[in-house]
């Protein structure tokens, strides 16, 4: 999944890419140190952003065209890094 952090800001092209594996879906995942099994990528650097803390929850059923989602306050592993505040989200495959 991607998010688009720009705000709105033309001029500021960052993107977070939040790749879940397959074990951690229809459950909570908490994140208490760096490297923990779901980690994010932003769009215009080769380095992982690993998330410390928060968590995120990503719901799928196997044949289902649709992903639903809620996270909470996850921040990297360094204090500069961005940062998910919080939301759901709902994707449809096709």
């Amino acid at each position: 999944m991607e998010f688009d952090m720009s705000g709105g800001d033309p001029d500021f092209n960052r993107m977070i890419y939040i790749v879940v594996g397959k074990s951690n879906l229809n459950q909570k995942v908490v994140f208490t140190a760096p490297g923990d099994p779901i980690y994010f990528l932003f769009q215009n650097s080769s380095q992982e952003w690993l998330a410390a803390s928060g968590w995120i929850r990503v719901e799928w059923q196997e044949g289902s065209t649709k992903i639903e989602g809620l996270l909470d306050d996850v921040h990297g592993e360094r204090e500069e890094d961005s940062r998910l505040s919080s939301g759901k989200f709902s994707v449809t495959l096709s």
